[in-house]
Formats: C-alpha cells, structure tokens, sequence
C-alpha cells in the first residue's frame, strides 16, 4: 500500500520561494566583494538585458487592447525567445566571472615567499592542502551564488510567463468550445455550410441532405435540429443542382476513402 501521508515543507525552503542561502554564506552581512559581485551583475543586467519602460500611452494602449489567443501566444513565443537569449548571456557572464575569480586565485600564490618559512615537504602538502581546502569551500560558495542568480532569473521568468500560460489554456478552451457549438449549428445558407471549419461537421449535414424523411427525423431527433431549423437548407439543396451534385460527390469521395463511412450510411 502507497504511504498517503501528504510531504511537509523543508524547513530550510520556508517563505523563500524555493530558495535557500548557502551556510557558508551570510545573508545578513555584506563583504566589499560580494557588494562589488552585486554591482557588477546589477551592471550587466540593466547594459546586455535590460529593456526601456514603456511610455504612459503606450501602457494605456496594452491595457485596453482585448487579449486574443493569437497575442498571448505571440507574447509567449517573444517572452521565450527574450528568456533563452538573456540566459545565454547571463551565463556567458557567470562563465567569465568566475573564470577572472580562478585566475585571480592563481596568480595570488606566491610560493617564493613560503620557500624559508615551509622547509619540509610535509609543511608544503599541508599548506596546499589548506589552500585548496579554502578554494573548495570559497567555489563552492561562489558555485551557489551563480546557481542562485540563474535560479531567480528562471522564477521570474516562470512568475512572468506562467500566468500566461493559464491565460493560454482559458483562450483555447473557449475558442474550441465556440469551434464545436457552431460544427453543431445548422447551416441556414451555401456561404455558412461552406464556412463550416470542421469536415465533419459538413459531412453530417450532408448526409443529412441525402437522407430520406426517416432518416432526416432520426438526425433531427439526435442532433437536436428542429424542423423550421433545417428546411430553408434543405429547400436550398432541392433547388441547387450544382450543389446537390458537389455533396453527392462529396460523400463518394468519404466513403471511398474509408469503407467504414459506407456501412454507417447503409445503417
């Protein structure tokens, strides 16, 4: 039997959106380096990914224009393609800040200078032990704050683009509840019978047409089609050779296709 008890939250993520400081580091004090680290980022965000903030008529203009699934969608795809391409460059930048860290480590050894003072070779290993020790902690420290950086770029990416998503999901639904409530519709013209988006639709209103009255009942009865709703078209079909002829041919070309469409016309 699976264990049903619901998980609790870490301790260690509470009230911080997923996000934990790593123990080595202090969130409440600020070294000069870790200030300048700050700056120096705050820097290149607002220089390589910043954006200018839109004028006052340009928001009035986005607030009242109608959200329509075709500019969510937009605005996901531009949100995405902006997202990847910031990353890339936030990650370049990680990349090339550590990498002057690391050298600024190695150039700062000075191993001349121990030559009197550590005779032994034992007091060189445990020197370079410690110093290696010290780089470990210090790039683990450093590793955790990158990680950190690209994390919150992510979750505001995710806090933009998510309700977007929703927004999406919403748009799509009604959209393909209004597709299915016209396919149900029946046409009351050629135009509107030819407008008809789905295909099926259009092949059970034409084999509506080519029933006989004990059939048209059955699919009236069915379809929920009432008379006075279906006898302008069916006058129409009556009248139209041309049109008769193309759903005639019509039907032929479906049933051709799949055998099965045969045998349920039979039915």
């Amino acid at each position: 039997m699976s264990d049903t008890t619901p998980s609790t939250q870490k301790e260690v993520y509470r009230n911080k959106n997923g996000f934990a400081q790593f123990p080595i580091s202090s969130p409440a004090v600020k070294t000069e380096a870790e200030a300048a680290d700050c700056y120096d980022l705050a820097h290149f965000v607002l220089e390589e990914m910043g954006t200018y903030f839109p004028t006052r008529e340009k928001m009035k203009e986005l607030s009242e224009t109608p959200q329509t699934l075709a500019s969510v969608k937009d605005r996901i795809a531009r949100l995405t393609e902006d997202y990847q391409r910031d990353l890339a460059k936030l990650y370049a930048y990680c990349v090339q800040e550590q990498r002057m860290d690391m050298n600024d480590w190695y150039l700062q050894v000075d191993d001349v200078k121990y030559f009197d003072e550590l005779p032994s070779d034992d007091a060189w290993r445990e020197y370079y032990e410690n110093l290696e020790a010290f780089h470990r902690r210090w790039s683990q420290v450093q590793g955790s704050s990158i990680r950190n950086t690209i994390e919150q770029f992510r979750y505001e990416h995710l806090q933009t683009i998510l309700p977007l998503y929703k927004q999406r999901g919403i748009l799509e639904r009604a959209e393909e509840e209004a597709r299915i409530n016209r396919a149900a519709r029946f046409p009351q013209s050629l135009s509107e019978y030819r407008s008809m988006d789905l295909k099926a639709a259009q092949v059970r209103i034409a084999r509506f047409l080519m029933a006989d009255p004990a059939k048209k009942e059955m699919m009236m009865t069915e379809s929920r089609w009432a008379w006075r709703q279906t006898q302008p078209f069916v006058e129409e079909y009556g009248r139209n050779l041309d049109f008769k002829a193309e759903v005639q041919q019509m039907i032929q070309d479906v049933e051709s296709r799949d055998p099965r469409n045969r045998l349920q016309n039979k039915t």
